[in-house]
């Protein structure tokens, strides 16, 4: 594991210190948790926009949707 050096301001530390406490781990796997779960994040957002880059470039046809529209059952309100 490599070791990274990164300046905080004190409120962010303070914080999470907090945090890391209240879920009874340490800072490093506090912050090392906070990072894996933005990169998942991260990961998630730009699978969903090349998602949507590709529904832009080739859009359904009503030929794809309309037969599920016949077979959906939608809830009530």
């Amino acid at each position: 594991m490599d070791t990274v050096v990164v300046p905080l301001t004190p409120e962010v530390l303070h914080a999470a210190d907090q945090a890391a406490r209240s879920e009874n781990i340490d800072r490093v796997e506090f912050i090392q948790r906070a990072v894996e779960e933005r990169i998942k994040r991260f990961e998630r957002q730009e699978a969903e926009e090349r998602e949507r880059r590709a529904y832009m470039e080739q859009p359904q046809t009503e030929d794809e949707y309309l037969p599920w529209e016949k077979v959906t059952v939608w809830p009530e309100d």
